[in-house]
C-alpha cells in the first residue's frame, strides 16, 4: 500500500507536444518535393498544409512571383497581408507593378490611405523592373529608398513613377529624388510627376547624391521646374532623353542649356500632347554637342526659316517628325539637297501623315465576301491628310532627291504615297468583283485574295 500511494504522488509527465520545428523542414527543397510526391500521388496539394510550410512552399512555387501586377485596391491589400505573413515572397520578384486599368486615376484606384508595406525595398533583391502609380504608393517608395542603408535593390535597372504628389509643388525636388541615386544599377526612368503652376521655390544645392548609371531618361510635364533642371545635372551619363508636356512648350530653354551642358544627350525627343497647341524650336537645341538623333512630336512646328537654321546647326545623323508635326516639305528639300544641305544627315523619318489600306489585302474572295462588302461600302481605309506645305506632289520629289543626295527617306509619308494609289486600284478591283456577282467557283484565280 505504502508503495501504491509513493507512486501515485508522483508527477504526471506533460502531454503536449514539443514547440521546436519539425526535422522535416529541415530538408532541401527538393527532397521534400519527393515526399510530397508521394505523399500525394493523385493529386498534389494544392496550398500549404500549414502554416510551417509556407516558405517551402514559396520556394517551390517562386516562379509564379517573377511577375506582380496590381491593378486595384483589393489586390493591394492583399499583398499587404501576404507580406505582412511572409516577406520571403519578394526575394523572388523581378518585375513589380502597382497600375490602374487604362484612363482609370491611380489616387482613385488605390486609396491614398493604402500605401506601399514598409521596408519593402530591403526585400526584393531580384527587382530588375519596377512601376508605380499613385500619390501613396509613390512617395512610399521614395521615401523607403531614401531611408534605406545602401545597397538596395541592386539589379534594379528599370524604373516607372507616374504620381501628383500631394503638398509638392516641385515633385523634381532632391530631397524627394535623392533616393534614386541609391539604385547603383538604374538604367532607364520614366518619370511622370505633376508639378504645380507658379512659383517653385529655390532648390536645395546640398543634397548629395547622383544618378551616374543612368541612360534613358523619359519627363512628362516637367514645365520649367528647377528640380527637374537640378535632377538632369546629376545624370551624368545620361544619353537618351524624352521630354512629353502637356503644355504648349516641351521643354524650357534653361532646362535644354542644362542637358547640353552634360555633353552626352546623343538623342532626344520632344512632344507635347496638348491639343489645338504648338511649339517651336529652341535656339539652345544648339548647345546640345553630342546630338545624333532628333525626334519631334505632336505640337511641333517646322516651317519656317529659322526653325530649319537650327537643324542645319545641329550634329544630328537622324531627324524625324512624329504624326502631329506640321513641316514644310520645300524646305525639307533644301535640307537633304543644294547648297543648304545638311552636312551629316544621314536617315530622315516623316511619319506625320499616314494612310492606310484597311486590311483588304488580309481578306479572301473566296470566303470573306461580306468583309469585303463592308471594306467597300463603309470605307475602311484612310487616305493620307495631304497638307498645302506637305502635299503629295512634294513627298514624290523628296523621294526621288533622297535616291541621289545620299539620305535614306522612310516613314509613313513614303508609305502613303504608294498606298493612296493601291486604294484606288484595289477599289476599282472590289467594284468589278462585286459586278461580276462575287466568286462563283469556276475562277481558281480568286481562291487567295488580291
Amino acid at each position: 500500500m505504502a508503495s501504491e500511494a509513493s507512486t501515485s504522488t508522483q508527477p504526471v509527465q506533460s502531454a503536449q507536444p514539443s514547440m521546436q520545428p519539425a526535422k522535416l523542414l529541415t530538408l532541401p527543397v527538393e527532397l521534400l518535393d519527393i515526399i510530397f510526391w508521394m505523399a500525394y500521388p493523385w493529386r498534389y496539394m494544392s496550398g500549404p498544409i500549414c502554416r510551417d510550410l509556407l516558405r517551402y512552399w514559396d520556394q517551390r512555387r517562386r516562379r509564379s512571383f517573377r511577375r506582380v501586377q496590381i491593378g486595384n485596391l483589393a489586390k493591394l491589400s492583399s499583398f499587404h497581408r501576404s507580406y505582412a505573413i511572409r516577406t520571403s515572397i519578394c526575394g523572388a520578384f523581378e518585375s513589380f507593378t502597382v497600375a490602374p486599368g487604362k484612363d482609370q486615376p491611380a489616387d482613385v484606384v488605390f486609396d491614398l490611405a493604402a500605401g506601399l508595406p514598409p521596408a519593402l525595398v530591403s526585400f526584393m533583391p531580384s527587382l530588375q523592373r519596377l512601376e508605380l502609380h499613385g500619390s501613396r504608393v509613390v512617395g512610399d517608395f521614395l521615401e523607403q529608398a531614401a531611408a534605406a542603408p545602401a545597397p538596395i535593390l541592386p539589379v534594379l535597372s528599370d524604373v516607372t513613377l507616374v504620381a501628383n504628389l500631394v503638398g509638392q509643388s516641385d515633385p523634381y525636388h532632391p530631397a524627394l529624388l535623392c533616393g534614386l541615386g541609391a539604385l547603383a544599377r538604374l538604367h532607364k526612368l520614366h518619370l511622370d510627376l505633376d508639378v504645380a503652376d507658379g512659383n517653385l521655390g529655390q532648390i536645395e544645392q546640398h543634397v548629395p547624391y547622383s544618378c551616374a548609371a543612368l541612360r534613358e531618361l523619359t519627363l512628362v510635364h516637367c514645365k520649367s521646374s528647377l528640380g527637374a533642371n537640378d535632377f538632369i545635372e546629376r545624370c551624368t551619363q545620361l544619353a537618351d532623353l524624352t521630354i512629353s508636356s502637356r503644355d504648349t512648350a516641351p521643354v524650357s530653354t534653361r532646362f535644354l542649356s542644362a542637358v547640353g551642358k552634360l555633353g552626352t544627350v546623343t538623342r532626344i525627343h520632344l512632344s507635347s500632347s496638348s491639343q489645338g497647341r504648338s511649339w517651336k524650336l529652341l535656339k539652345s537645341l544648339k548647345t546640345l554637342s553630342e546630338l545624333k538623333t532628333l525626334i519631334l512630336g505632336a505640337g511641333c512646328v517646322c516651317d519656317d526659316a529659322a526653325s530649319f537654321d537650327i537643324l542645319r546647326l545641329l550634329p544630328i545623323t537622324r531627324l524625324e517628325f512624329q504624326l502631329g508635326t506640321v513641316v514644310s516639305a520645300s524646305r525639307l528639300l533644301k535640307l537633304i539637297d543644294g547648297v543648304d544641305k545638311h552636312p551629316y544627315l544621314e536617315s530622315l523619318v516623316l511619319d506625320q501623315v499616314h494612310a492606310s489600306l484597311g486590311g483588304i489585302d488580309d481578306l479572301s474572295r473566296r470566303y470573306e465576301q461580306d468583309l469585303i462588302e463592308e471594306w467597300l461600302y463603309n470605307e475602311r481605309w484612310t487616305f493620307p491628310e495631304w497638307t498645302t506645305t506637305f502635299s503629295r506632289n512634294f513627298v514624290v520629289r523628296l523621294i526621288n532627291t533622297a535616291r541621289t543626295s545620299g539620305v535614306t527617306l522612310s516613314g509613313g509619308a513614303v508609305e502613303a504615297v504608294e498606298i493612296e494609289t493601291q486604294i484606288a486600284i484595289r477599289r476599282y478591283e472590289v467594284e468589278e468583283y462585286l459586278e461580276r456577282g462575287g466568286w462563283t467557283g469556276s475562277d481558281s484565280s480568286d481562291d487567295s485574295g488580291w
